[in-house]
């Protein structure tokens, strides 16, 4: 319960927390805020700051001689954490475009294939190497909810990450006073076939008749899995954003935890 109220609360405000049976026959719910969560840990945030001037020791470099820093590791989603290495840093670019689940085993594999690549053959060759290219794609559309529960889709299934599309909307009636977007995923056609992403609330709009006051809506995705949508006025200005990780690949990341646990007891108890 508690990984999954951190997990939800890297990309939402607070998450509900339930417990089957925690005292007899009596299950225990109740909401957590991420700013209560970010005073819980405190301690352990300002722990990796400790880790982080340890390594820079070790290698006897100080912060301002690196060029940017690459965040790995699931929990370097967290906002605060992010937060925090960001004002360690300064003005050093934190790095987003690699998955941080999967950046320990690029890593690995690249330091693999550096001593691999240079080795020669039985006949003093050099090997031939293979490059594989891998594009990722989108699984599941991306669009916002209707009136009618279904979705106006903004970014198609199958979509070539990364990728950006954009849609205008108007106001559907006069004097409007603002625009609310729920975000979702999914496929098909009842309400219960998507995943509820985010909801967008643009208020104290401009006031005027109906489909006279429009904002564009842009989607940003990466291979990472990490949506970025902001609401934008008809010159281009942001007016709001907000930054989420699609259901599925929360999935994903999931099932990959899983199997590198199994790994790990395997090669254990050989």
């Amino acid at each position: 319960a508690a990984e999954n109220a951190k997990k939800t609360l890297s990309s939402s405000t607070d998450a509900l927390v339930e417990l089957e049976c925690l005292v007899e026959d009596e299950d225990y719910r109740t909401r957590v805020g991420r700013a209560k969560f970010e005073d819980l840990n405190r301690d352990l945030f300002l722990g990796t700051l400790n880790v982080v001037k340890q390594a820079l020791e070790g290698a006897k470099l100080n912060k301002s001689q690196l060029d940017e820093i690459l965040l790995v590791g699931g929990s370097t989603r967290i906002p605060k954490l992010e937060e925090l290495l960001r004002e360690f840093f300064e003005d050093k670019p934190i790095k987003r475009n690699q998955n941080p689940d999967e950046s320990i085993a690029v890593g690995a594999a690249i330091y693999a294939h550096s001593l691999v690549a240079s080795k020669k053959n039985s006949f003093g060759e050099d090997e031939l190497e293979m490059i594989v290219k891998i594009k990722d794609v989108l699984s599941l559309s991306l669009g916002i909810q209707k009136n009618d529960g279904t979705m106006d889709v903004i970014v198609p299934s199958n979509t070539t990450l990364p990728t950006r599309h954009s849609k205008m909307y108007a106001t559907s009636r006069d004097n409007q006073q603002f625009f609310k977007f729920t975000i979702i995923e999914g496929e098909g056609r009842e309400a219960k076939q998507y995943n509820k992403l985010d909801v967008l609330t643009l208020r104290d709009i401009r006031l005027g008749p109906k489909g006279t006051v429009r904002v564009r809506l842009v989607f940003e995705v990466n291979e990472s899995g990490i949506v970025e949508v902001v609401i934008e006025d008809e010159q281009g200005e942001i007016l709001k954003r907000s930054r989420m990780i699609r259901k599925v690949k929360r999935d994903q990341i999931d099932e990959i935890d899983n199997m590198v646990k199994e790994a790990l007891k395997s090669s254990c108890g050989s």
